[in-house]
């Protein structure tokens, strides 16, 4: 995809999260204590009840179809107790952050170019949540990015590792 198909994907996607968004203020939720929580096109209800969160699912879905909407089956998942909604696991305990990105930053191999050091700050940002001190701990790797070289020094990196 080029880079005027990957701007105009995103400004269709933001469009559309607006539109949606705009169109749920109009959706009357069901009697009983729930949430809906929207990021451009993913949903999410939650309840404390299995029987409440049917009744939301199928409220919202009907309410959806009579304004044009039409819902992935394949990508619909229902009444869960975890799930993965935007990298974090949620759950009735707290917020955590999902396997996948855990595995991710793991499996990370040993950083050799300034574009592979942004790729892991990147992935580890996502994470900042669970890293006591996380602005202190990246301080020194985000000084090598803005020293201006391509490649990582094995002498740049051993005092981080040391």
């Amino acid at each position: 995809m080029d880079s005027a198909s990957a701007g105009l994907q995103k400004n269709l996607s933001t469009l559309f999260g607006e539109q949606l968004a705009k169109d749920l203020e109009s959706w009357e939720t069901p009697s009983g204590e729930g949430q809906l929580l929207q990021y451009v096109d993913d949903l999410l209800i939650a309840t404390k009840t299995q029987e409440a969160c049917l009744e939301w699912i199928v409220s919202l879905l009907n309410f959806l179809g009579l304004q044009g909407y039409r819902i992935s089956q394949k990508k619909a998942q229902m009444v869960k107790q975890t799930d993965i909604y935007l990298g974090h696991e949620v759950s009735t305990g707290p917020r955590t952050l999902g396997q996948d990105h855990k595995g991710a930053i793991c499996q990370t191999p040993e950083l050799q170019t300034v574009k592979e050091l942004r790729t892991f700050l990147g992935m580890t940002g996502w994470c900042r949540l669970w890293i006591s001190n996380y602005d202190l701990l990246v301080k020194p790797l985000y000084a090598l990015i803005t020293e201006g070289s391509r490649d990582l020094q094995k002498k740049q990196l051993e005092p981080l590792t040391s």
